[in-house]
């Protein structure tokens, strides 16, 4: 019958028998990919180890899971790896994420790092567990060496 899949690439979902809905940009993406639904590869081994997940997007080079059968994971970055359901992982552990860093010189230079142009400031976060940032204020929850600047 129709699946709807598409592979792009060597052994780009090679193993899929019974998966509907994937894409698979890159060699050997999704490759182990057996029976999962609605699933995102792009890049070289992306979501190798995705056998039988389901609503999930690896984006860079080997981004893949832990487990064979996360469902809802978005994998951003080469070698980033997700753990467990409903995440979002944005690189490996070394990585600093930047929000609004386009074209700002030096990139961001905590593991959350947020530019907040319009008032020519920035809000950095090292060890956060729970930032909201709205308007001008902001709130920090179990953070140390937070700082506005």
């Amino acid at each position: 019958g129709i699946n709807f899949n598409t592979a792009i690439a060597y052994t780009s979902l090679y193993n899929n028998t019974s998966g509907l809905t994937n894409t698979g940009v890159g060699g050997c993406s999704g490759d182990q990919n057996e029976g999962g639904i609605d699933n995102v590869y792009v890049g070289f081994r992306s979501g190798y180890e995705n056998v039988s997940g389901e609503q999930n997007v690896f984006l860079g080079n080997r981004t893949d899971v832990t487990s064979a059968n996360l469902t809802g994971v978005s994998v951003i970055g080469s070698d980033a790896k997700a753990t467990t359901d409903w995440s979002t992982i944005l690189g490996v552990n070394y990585t600093n994420v930047g929000i609004g860093f386009s074209d700002i010189i030096g990139g961001p230079q905590a593991r959350l790092d947020v530019w907040r142009h319009e008032l020519g400031s920035f809000f950095y976060v090292s060890n956060p567990t729970a930032v909201k940032i709205e308007n001008d204020d902001v709130d920090v929850a179990g953070v140390s060496g937070a700082g506005i600047g």
